[in-house]
């Protein structure tokens, strides 16, 4: 999604307050790639209910009514002044208006609601001019004083593409590192372990090389395929075998990625078989279940889940999981009263795993998606009690899911 898209949805959805995420900056200046210590929000100090009409308005994309409400807004309540100041900055970018926004941004009282996006975008627009030492200042600022900001990810990327982009190939693996050390994860994470690669590649460093390496075939296969990363780790005969390079834990999160961010439960399948039978504990057997379910080898799946038990509530509620989606499956592909049968097996695992987790750290087990598939099977074929239990565990799992809000 563009930036400025992402800002004008930021804008519009302002909460009736925002916490503090930014902090001032030392008197010496703060390390930009040390993460520094995550810590709870102050309390909330921005009011958002004055501007509402000029949020309505920027929606509406009347961007100079909408500046104009703001200054209504703030007019006469200093205390308003610096909020309002921001939010103009803001708007402005929002609307298109880049020259502006930044001389706003610039002209903006640092600190309080927001710095992030000040100090973010100021950033951006100083990039798109050509300015990349006031770029990089801007980006560099917002990772040592905002250690709460959902832009992070973005500012280690920008940052260290720009860094790169000047050829200072150790600030790259500095930021690298620190976002590392941040658990930094998603999109931008990928990006930054290809450019760590590459900068391993072009410095001819095999621990650089491989520690990126690593990290894309586990997190991010596709990523790792384009670039071919697995060269890394062939041996002089050109064999390759992960299930050899990675751990065992490594081999399991591979197949997980495969899993969740790709969907393709055959590629997790083929990584699994990889692993050596001393290293398939009750995780793998889950992963490979919930593999061949993904498969349309439902029965399959059904029969490894048989005679796995567990004393830890989690991992019971996973198994249980794991059955009432394989049974959902298979109902899938037959017809009448075998079909309705099958899925009330798999309500009966539902709510098993559901009692599991009720109340228990464990609820986050138990994915929304996969209910609200539960939900729709037991829908269509009728069993109306059973798509309203499928839907009371997803509002304990997800509270604002509006899925089957007109059967509630």
């Amino acid at each position: 999604m563009p930036l400025r898209r992402i800002a004008l949805l930021t804008l519009l959805s302002l909460p009736v307050s925002l916490s503090l995420l930014c902090t001032s900056p030392s008197r010496g200046g703060a390390d930009p790639v040390t993460p520094p210590q995550r810590q709870a929000p102050a309390a909330a100090v921005l009011d958002a209910a004055p501007y509402r009409a000029a949020a309505e308005a920027l929606r509406q994309g009347d961007a100079e009514r909408a500046q104009k409400l703001l200054a209504r807004a703030a007019a006469g309540r200093p205390a308003r002044m610096k909020e309002a100041f921001r939010l103009a900055a803001l708007y402005a970018y929002a609307a298109g208006a880049t020259a502006e926004a930044e001389e706003l941004l610039a002209a903006a009282p640092a600190g309080g609601p927001l710095e992030d996006w000040r100090l973010y975008l100021l950033g951006e627009t100083a990039r798109k001019r050509g300015d990349d030492e006031t770029a990089a200042e801007a980006y560099g600022q917002l990772l040592a004083t905002c250690p709460g900001s959902p832009l992070r990810p973005q500012a280690y990327l920008a940052a260290a593409r720009l860094a790169d982009a000047d050829e200072q190939s150790r600030g790259v693996l500095d930021l690298v590192e620190a976002a590392r050390a941040e658990g930094i994860e998603g999109e931008a994470a990928t990006e930054l372990e290809s450019l760590a690669w590459r900068i391993g590649r072009r410095l001819d460093d095999a621990a650089v090389r491989e520690a990126s390496a690593r990290r894309l075939l586990v997190e991010a296969p596709f990523a790792a395929g384009k670039l071919r990363v697995a060269d890394t780790f062939r041996a002089f005969d050109g064999s390759l075998a992960l299930g050899e390079v990675l751990s065992a834990d490594e081999v399991k999160r591979r197949a997980h990625s495969f899993l969740d961010g790709q969907e393709l439960p055959k590629a997790a399948l083929s990584v699994l078989e990889g692993l050596p039978e001393g290293s398939r504990d009750l995780e793998w057997h889950l992963l490979k279940a919930r593999a061949l379910t993904g498969s349309s080898r439902a029965g399959e799946a059904l029969a490894l889940l048989e005679p796995l038990v567990s004393e830890e509530r989690p991992f019971s509620a996973r198994l249980e999981l794991a059955r009432s989606l394989a049974s959902a499956e298979l109902a899938g592909r037959d017809g009448g009263a075998a079909r309705r049968d099958l899925l009330r097996t798999s309500h009966r695992h539902l709510t098993r795993a559901a009692r599991l987790v009720e109340a228990s750290p464990a609820l986050s087990e138990l994915r929304a998606a996969e209910l609200r598939s539960l939900h729709a099977d037991f829908l269509d074929a009728d069993l109306f009690d059973q798509a309203i239990d499928a839907l009371r565990i997803l509002r304990l799992v997800e509270p604002h899911d509006a899925t089957g809000a007109r059967s509630l």
